[in-house]
Formats: C-alpha cells, structure tokens, sequence
C-alpha cells in the first residue's frame, strides 16, 4: 500500500512533489496500489518511485523522470507518457493499452508480458527492452529505436513498424502477422520461428 504521506504531498502538486523529492533524495517514493486515475503528473521525479499495482489511467506523466521506477501490475490504459524518460524501468505485466510513449525513452526498460495493444510507440528509444510475451498488437512503433531489444514470442500482430530499426533484436517465435514493415531496419536480426507474412518470407 502507498505511504499516505506521500500521497498527500503528491496530491499538492508537481511543483510541491518535486521540491519534496529534491529536499529528500534519500526517500524512496511509495506510491504503491495508489489510486492516481487522470493524475496530472507532467514533469513529475518520480525515478525509482514504487508504483506496483497503481491506477494511473489516463494519468498525465509526459515528460517525467520515471527513471527506475517500478510499475509492475500498474494500470496505465491511455496514458500519456509522451517524452517521459522510463530507463530501466519496470512495467512487468503493465495495463498499457492504448497508452502514449511517443519519443519517450525506455532504455533497457522490462515490460515482459505488459500489455501495449494500440499504443504509441513511435520514435520511441526501446534499445535493450524486453518486450518478451508482451502484446504489441496494432502497436505503433514507427521509426522506433528497438536496438537489441528482446521481442521473443511478442504478439505484433499488425503493428507497425515502418522506418523502425530492429537491428540485433531478438524476434524469435514473435507474431508479426499483418505488421508493416516497410522501411525496416532488420540486419543481424534473430527472426527463428517466428510468424511472418509470406511476402516477407
């Protein structure tokens, strides 16, 4: 459960938060299994914050400092994280439906078996993720960087991943039936077992 102090210093606002977290760099935020739908969060330093199990539906964190932070289990259908910086970030089975990453960074980032069907992925920096069993179906993730990124048995049904560079990305046993791929940058590309349209064969 989050820890009710932090919660109302967060419900104050941004500017409040980050004057808190910057006094007291040392304490790590509990935001745990918190009730944060439609949260306005833009900016927010929220890095290594826990936020397992938290509603932030349709919550505002473009442009936070998600660096670290943990959101495994979180319900984060329709959000916008537009330019957010989510390194090494956890999102271990995250509700991301729908939710908007355009641009933002998630280096290294493990969303193992999250769920991104329709989301906003384009120009994303995905470098080292690991989208292992995550569902990417009609995902957008044009011109996205997946640089190593691990896509094994990832659902990618028509995604599309025009201008996308999937250089050294393990895309083994992934579903890419329907995905566009024009413009695909799949050099040294691992693709063993995986489901692709006959065209691309």
């Amino acid at each position: 459960m989050a820890n009710e102090m932090h919660l109302e210093i967060l419900r104050k606002g941004v500017e409040f938060w980050n004057q808190f977290r910057r006094a007291n760099p040392s304490i790590g935020a509990d935001l745990s299994e918190a009730a944060l739908k439609g949260a306005q969060l833009s900016r927010a330093e929220l890095s290594k914050a826990n936020l397992s199990g938290a509603d932030l539906t349709e919550a505002n964190l473009s442009i936070a400092d998600l660096r670290e932070a943990n959101f495994t289990g979180a319900n984060l259908r329709g959000a916008n994280l537009n330019g957010a910086n989510l390194f090494k970030a956890k999102l271990f089975k995250a509700i991301l439906l729908e939710a908007n990453f355009f641009g933002a960074t998630l280096v290294e980032a493990d969303l193992t078996e999250a769920n991104l069907c329709d989301a906003d992925l384009s120009y994303a920096l995905l470098a080292e993720a690991n989208f292992a069993k995550a569902n990417l179906t009609k995902a957008n993730l044009t011109r996205a960087d997946l640089f190593k990124a691990n896509l094994c048995y990832a659902d990618l049904r028509y995604a599309n991943l025009t201008g996308a560079s999937l250089r050294n990305a393990n895309l083994c046993y992934a579903d890419l039936t329907g995905a566009n791929l024009n413009n695909t940058l799949l050099s040294s590309t691992k693709i063993m077992g995986a489901k692709l349209d006959k065209r691309l064969v």
